[in-house]
């Protein structure tokens, strides 16, 4: 007659050989995600300019960060000109393109700058309104 729970063992263990598979594939896509991600962190250029920055933070416009240093790359601090134009080394708006307006003012407080509190008020109250 054979084991009642044989056929069901079977097929956890079906399950099991699938689900490592598809682990195995996820893990793949993930290592050639980071890949291709350090492959364009190498391929920009050692220094970025304002425009360039605010381009690739897609969020506002060139004159909202020319006219808000706190909302510029390092808070508009650390800066060099490079040609005439404000520029940061890459690694600097690399750290800059993660910040949220909620991390502001911790972010201000590591370079040195000061955010208005006007601005930090809207922070919060959109913050509030998204949770």
């Amino acid at each position: 007659m054979g084991y009642p729970n044989a056929s069901l063992d079977l097929d956890i263990k079906g399950i099991m050989l699938q689900n490592e598979k598809i682990l195995r594939s996820i893990e793949q896509l993930y290592v050639m995600q980071q890949e291709k991600d350090d492959q364009q962190t190498e391929d920009l250029p050692t220094w970025i300019n304002l425009e360039q920055a605010a381009k690739m933070k897609g969020a506002g416009s060139l004159a909202t960060y020319k006219c808000n240093q706190f909302l510029q790359p390092a808070c508009g601090t650390h800066s060099t000109r490079i040609l005439g134009r404000k520029s940061w080394r890459k690694e600097v708006v690399l750290e800059w393109l993660q910040i949220e307006d909620c991390q502001l003012a911790e972010y201000a407080k590591k370079w040195g700058a000061l955010v208005p509190e006007k601005y930090l008020r809207k922070a919060r109250k959109s913050e509030e309104g998204a949770a």
